[in-house]
């Protein structure tokens, strides 16, 4: 099974370069293809750091925009370039992210179990400060992964029968592309523990009070 994994990055190298060293000591039992796609950034660290990047066991592709595009349009060149290649699924990662060894193989595992949702290895558990409430609620816990009414989109698995059914539509409207995702969908399968990792506390949307997973 070929497996595409999709890292946009824009600047903010101190967080790149963690997330990675995290991606270069991971393990995946199938075939994977990572795409690294820089969305024109000003920092020479920054594309230092891609230029540089190899994974001994996995193939590595790079793209460097002329043109700033945005998150949702980084998106829609990596998704389409990686289903073009053939991948049965595509991880995408932020790169304000780090992940656990084996977490391709935990949300293969997951999309296997549950082939009709969308997958996600992050479990926040931060609380929206002007409702008390969790951000994203749970649904249902069970041993090794909950039910979530929403997820950020720091890290999903997709289908291509995703992608053109419910992110696509997602990524071409305007706002926030992971709200636009969760207004589409019933609910999401997230990993529990967490094998993803939102690291960017000072790039977040909600700096006061960021998406965290405390189970990771």
């Amino acid at each position: 099974m070929k497996i595409g994994l999709l890292i946009p990055t824009f600047n903010r190298p101190e967080y790149l370069v963690q997330c990675l060293e995290f991606v270069l000591k991971s393990n995946c039992s199938h075939e994977l293809v990572i795409l690294i796609i820089d969305d024109k950034s000003t920092d020479k660290l920054t594309i230092n750091l891609i230029q540089k990047f190899e994974h001994p066991s996995f193939e590595v592709n790079k793209m460097f925009l002329l043109k700033n595009r945005g998150i949702a349009g980084v998106l829609r060149i990596g998704f389409n370039f990686l289903f073009g290649l053939g991948c049965q699924y595509v991880v995408n990662l932020d790169s304000d992210a780090i992940v656990k060894p084996n977490f391709i193989d935990v949300l293969v595992g997951l999309k296997t179990e549950f082939p009709d949702k969308i997958i996600s290895g992050f479990n926040t558990q931060s609380v929206d400060p002007k409702t008390m409430k969790p951000r994203h609620q749970t649904i249902e816990q069970h041993a090794d992964y909950c039910i979530k009414k929403t997820i950020g989109g720091i890290n999903m698995l997709i289908s291509e029968t995703d992608y053109t059914q419910t992110v696509l539509p997602a990524l071409t409207k305007p706002g926030h592309w992971d709200w636009n995702v969760c207004v589409r969908v019933f609910n999401f399968i997230v990993s529990t523990p967490s094998v993803v990792q939102h690291i960017g506390i000072r790039s977040g949307m909600n700096m006061n009070n960021p998406d965290i997973a405390l189970d990771f």
